[in-house]
């Protein structure tokens, strides 16, 4: 293998912060075509929520994505996630859902044709309808390895 260049070197790196910018580009145009669908949802979702959640929007996917954190939860069945959840329901499918037992988590992951939502959702630790309950045990082997030189 040929050793690299200087020239060669900052010919890549050029190349690599202009694709970083061209992906920025694209993901402003794919936020600002879906504005108006995006500000249609905050305007239902925002007076659901309180405080203690938190609403953002990320670029860089296939479409913008809608970010909502919901802590202290009482429950995920009772609630103010009761209604973001029926409000996610009338705007798109949710297509997965992933449980953190150790953290008492659920993340909720949405799609709409013009944007996406993931909910991480946290019931507060004395909730008294939701708890993480020890299931079982687990011993792991983890092979350890140190470097030898002749």
């Amino acid at each position: 293998m040929k050793k690299p260049t200087i020239a060669s070197v900052f010919k890549s790196a050029n190349a690599d912060a202009n694709d970083t910018i061209k992906r920025a580009k694209v993901g402003k145009i794919k936020l600002a075509n879906a504005k108006a669908k995006i500000t249609a949802f905050i305007r239902v979702i925002r007076p659901l929520m309180d405080s203690r959640d938190r609403l953002s929007i990320y670029t860089g996917f296939e479409k913008p994505q809608i970010l909502i954190s919901m802590r202290e939860l009482d429950s995920f069945k009772q609630g103010r996630i009761v209604d973001v959840l029926k409000a996610l329901e009338v705007y798109g499918e949710c297509r997965t859902t992933r449980d953190w037992a150790e953290s008492i988590n659920r993340d909720y992951h949405y799609d709409m044709p013009e944007f996406s939502v993931a909910l991480h959702a946290y019931v507060k630790e004395d909730s008294p309808t939701c708890r993480k309950v020890a299931v079982g045990t687990a011993t792991e082997t983890v092979v350890k390895y140190e470097i030898q030189c002749d």
